[in-house]
């Protein structure tokens, strides 16, 4: 895993349009868009604009985002969370002030506790990823309060020449958002779609059906973006994702009663399957297709 790691870096370092700031990778994406690469488990992107900037998930929380930040840009900038997930929010400690859909409020404040925070920062600084981070000691200690403002679908954040909406898009957790920038063409999705299985599994997750209703949100947008900056692994990517995934969970919902090909275990007792339909691909549990309300609920 080490030899793997230094080889990575390795290709990183020898692409001049990435660089270390703190220890996080950085690059340049798009027009004053970066992407922040929190030691290879999670992308955060700093998006900047005339009159100030926004800052889009804060990581787990080790080593010093802000500093990050404030290497980039010298303007105010505002702090907004996709969904609630640790690796999205665990930063969160690091900022005053975090914008979030209202459905996400109290599972960040319940993850802040001092004894939560000790108990996730062990297990993931238990990762590989991690061991870069010089200061992953004092970050598991670290302790304090932080604001956090709800919001809703539809509301903007004006950078100045560039407008960023939010778009609710349940599925992987029912607090999930999109920012839509309709201006530059750009979605940034957070977990909403990436390039890897979405996880609907889960407790905290919503039905196939409900995600299905979310992609479909951002499939009637799509003549408005171009490019899809999702929080993990590949970014950006484009719209064929998107296209992909309405047809598999179309599938599933068409399908509901079917053998699925795959298990996959959780560490929490809980199971899934999982299907593919060309780039896109879902975790997913069978009894959790469609919502209670619905008559095809099985």
């Amino acid at each position: 895993m080490k030899q793997t790691q230094e080889i990575i870096k390795t290709h990183y370092e020898n692409n001049i349009n990435f660089h270390y700031i703190e220890g996080f990778g950085v690059r340049e994406v798009a027009s004053k868009v970066w992407a922040i690469d929190e030691f290879g488990v999670a992308w955060c992107y700093l998006i900047e604009g005339r009159d100030r900037a926004l800052l889009l998930d804060t990581g787990v929380g080790f080593g010093c985002l802000k500093k990050v930040v404030q290497t980039l840009t010298d303007k105010p900038f505002i702090v907004v969370n996709t969904h609630f997930h640790y690796d999205h929010a665990g930063g969160d400690l690091g900022f005053n002030e975090i914008y979030v859909h209202k459905n996400a409020v109290e599972d960040i404040l319940k993850n802040n506790t001092p004894e939560y925070r000790r108990k996730m920062f062990r297990r993931q600084q238990s990762r590989s990823e991690y061991s870069v981070c010089p200061t992953a000691e004092e970050d598991v200690k670290k302790e304090g309060t932080f604001r956090l403002i709800p919001i809703e679908e539809g509301v903007i954040f004006d950078l100045g020449d560039k407008k960023l909406e939010v778009i609710h898009t349940p599925g992987h957790t029912n607090g999930d958002i999109c920012l839509l920038d309709r201006y530059n063409r750009h979605v940034f999705s957070g977990d909403a779609i990436v390039s890897t299985p979405t996880l609907l599994y889960k407790s905290y997750s919503e039905t196939v059906e409900t995600y299905s209703y979310s992609i479909q949100k951002l499939c009637a947008l799509k003549s408005q973006f171009d490019l899809i900056f999702p929080g993990h692994y590949i970014t950006p990517i484009g719209s064929v994702y998107l296209d992909d995934m309405a047809v598999l969970l179309q599938d599933i919902m068409e399908h509901p009663n079917r053998s699925y090909p795959l298990d996959v275990d959780s560490k929490e007792g809980e199971y899934g399957c999982m299907l593919q339909y060309g780039h896109a691909s879902v975790v997913f549990r069978p009894n959790h297709i469609f919502n209670m309300a619905n008559e095809h609920t099985i």
